[in-house]
């Protein structure tokens, strides 16, 4: 016989449950305002993590007659994996989720690499993207080859957090209160501005580098050692 829930675990189930109806509320706009007369069109992607969780989504923004139009198209959610990791390496995970994320959507709409920009709010990813995976630990360095496979690492900037909607999706929403979440329907306000995305200046970082170790040989004439050799065989004969 299976042992009854917790009382706080069931209840928490139960509210959740009960609020799902509340996602009947949610409306999604069918069409992406993609035409063939388009000035500019961007594929914006967004990644970010928690201690819980790790998220990536993704917007299309499209520039007609001066007119700036930002739909969200995608996003994907992943449960923090039970063996504890830490919140960089979580970080990255939810970029190499945005890198497989941009990609498929990337593929789909036909978007040049060039109209492609990936968030983050991690300074630590943007500088380990930016450096040969080769100088970092096995788990650092399987992952960033990935997403640079994937994305080139020019294509990547920063962004606050408090700018940055991937953020919602990892820490969570009640379904009631996601209607009126506007940053994860559509992105940050200053999507909308006519700007440009100029690279992030990026600090190195020596976090989860390869250890080196550096060896001094002093190199020594094989000569000079026979001479010595020979010294030493005289010494002893005269003796």
């Amino acid at each position: 016989m299976d042992d009854e829930l917790q009382s706080d675990i069931t209840d928490e189930w139960t509210s959740y449950r009960e609020e799902l109806i509340h996602l009947q509320d949610i409306k999604l706009p069918r069409w992406l305002n993609m035409t063939h007369c388009d000035e500019d069109v961007q594929l914006h992607g967004f990644a970010d993590a928690s201690t819980q969780a790790y998220a990536a989504v993704t917007y299309l923004r499209i520039v007609r007659d001066g007119v700036v139009y930002v739909s969200m198209i995608a996003s994907r959610t992943k449960v923090a994996p039970l063996k504890q990791l830490s919140v960089p390496k979580l970080e990255l995970c939810a970029a190499a989720l945005l890198a497989e994320l941009i990609n498929d959507v990337a593929g789909i709409l036909d978007i040049p690499k060039k109209s492609i920009f990936a968030w983050t709010d991690s300074m630590v990813v943007l500088s380990w993207l930016q450096s040969q995976p080769s100088r970092w630990k096995t788990f650092v360095a399987n992952r960033t080859a990935e997403i640079t496979r994937l994305i080139d690492n020019d294509r990547w900037r920063h962004v606050q957090s408090s700018d940055n909607p991937a953020d919602l999706a990892t820490r969570g929403v009640k379904a009631q209160d996601l209607p009126m979440q506007i940053i994860w329907w559509n992105g940050p306000e200053w999507l909308k501005d006519n700007f440009k995305y100029d690279k992030t200046e990026i600090t190195q970082t020596e976090l989860e580098s390869k250890c080196t170790h550096h060896a001094i040989i002093e190199e020594k004439p094989i000569w000079g050692e026979i001479f010595n050799f020979l010294q030493n065989e005289e010494s002893t004969s005269i003796l």
